[in-house]
């Protein structure tokens, strides 16, 4: 299948094969962006569509032919064909006519009959959401954004193709700078506010994007995000409370500070190498018990003065690198059993006991520092392949 020009008319048949199919796959993406004038997906089998050919259907209000009644399929297939009446015959319409039958055979004979309808939320339509005033995109402009920063009152949409491997997707740091005092524009120096977004809901017509990094965003009701592919997410002095509302799959890096979240089991999902970095407010217990990514390699956790739960980090078998700062822990038990080559931990104010650090026999670099009441180091003498250590 080649990508179509915009008087075209595209019958994509969309099956577990089509979908393994990344040439299949990126040629019906490009056809539906470049505004193919008919495009009627027919689906043959129960296979879950991929988030990013769903989010491209539905923005454009394309229903799937297994969704329409074998009358509306006919129609829109004989309302794709030429006008010419000599290649319009009796035969062709008889023909248009039994594909629509045949396409309801198929769908009929892919479900199972005795299963039970299985309640979705309904995706969401183009129709059915506004973009936000000031934002300066169209509906066709969110098929090419990969990248979004909002801070306060500002964003911004990037659409500059993927990062390259060790190059970082665009973040609020690009536009703003927080001084402890708040976050102050690059550009001209002004001071940003905290900003009300009631509807978020277009960043889910949005099936490339990657990138979303935010600061000072209050947002009322989180959107659904489940279809895209989000690889970096950041939040700085955000009203988020939670991290179920995007698909943490493909999620590579994530940033949350001063925000509301108590529960980061969600990110669990991740598939890919995880970066993590938390920063915790004055106002919140925060729960690491349940977190524990199988590709997690990087681990930073900032200020807790309140009450802090953490275990089982020591089953992420691929992390590596770990800081701990400011945190309310007494001990390192958290951390038994893992592969760490590099830990640093500062102003843990009430650590006590390093018996945690049993077993790192790969530890090679420890850093202590600013813990006062820490006084028995007899535990660091197990790590036999250290090489630097710096106390103060």
């Amino acid at each position: 299948m080649g990508v179509s020009e915009k008087a075209d008319t595209l019958l994509a048949v969309l099956s577990e094969r089509f979908y393994a199919d990344e040439a299949l796959k990126t040629a019906l993406l490009e056809a539906v962006s470049a505004g193919a004038a008919t495009v009627l997906p027919l689906r043959l089998d129960k296979a879950e569509q991929p988030p990013e050919i769903k989010t491209a259907l539905y923005a454009r209000n394309i229903i799937p032919a297994d969704e329409r009644s074998a009358e509306q399929t006919a129609e829109r297939i004989l309302a794709a064909l030429p006008e010419k009446k000599n290649r319009m015959g009796a035969a062709l319409i008889a023909g248009a006519a039994a594909l629509a039958v045949l396409a309801g055979v198929l769908i009929w004979r892919a479900v199972p009959k005795e299963e039970a309808p299985v309640e979705t939320a309904a995706p969401v339509m183009a129709s059915e959401i506004e973009i936000p005033a000031g934002m300066g995109l169209s509906l066709e402009d969110l098929q090419y954004v990969r990248s979004v920063v909002i801070v306060g009152e500002e964003a911004h949409f990037l659409s500059n193709g993927t990062p390259q491997p060790n190059q970082s997707a665009p973040n609020v740091h690009e536009y703003a700078v927080d001084d402890g005092d708040g976050w102050f524009s690059k550009a001209d120096g002004h001071k940003y506010a905290m900003t009300r977004y009631d509807d978020l809901r277009f960043l889910a017509l949005m099936p490339r994007l990657q990138s979303l990094s935010f600061a000072l965003v209050d947002i009322p009701a989180l959107p659904d995000l489940s279809g895209t592919q989000l690889r970096t997410v950041e939040f700085f002095n955000c009203t988020i409370d939670r991290l179920d509302w995007f698909d943490a799959e493909k999620l590579e890096n994530v940033t949350i500070y001063g925000c509301p979240v108590t529960d980061f089991s969600p990110l669990n999902a991740s598939t890919r190498t995880l970066r993590a970095e938390f920063g915790f407010s004055d106002e919140i217990n925060p729960d690491l018990s349940g977190f524990h990514p199988e590709n997690l390699i990087s681990l930073n956790l900032n200020g807790s003065p309140r009450e802090i739960r953490i275990s089982d980090l020591g089953q992420c078998g691929k992390l590596h690198d770990v800081r701990l700062r400011n945190l309310s822990v007494e001990n390192l038990d958290f951390l038994r059993g893992g592969d760490i080559y590099q830990l640093e931990i500062d102003g843990l104010g009430r650590l006590r006991d390093l018996s945690g650090l049993a077993g790192m026999a790969h530890l090679s670099e420890l850093q202590i520092h600013n813990c006062r009441q820490l006084r028995d180091y007899t535990p660091i003498g197990a790590c036999t392949g250290l090489k630097k250590l710096f106390i103060s």
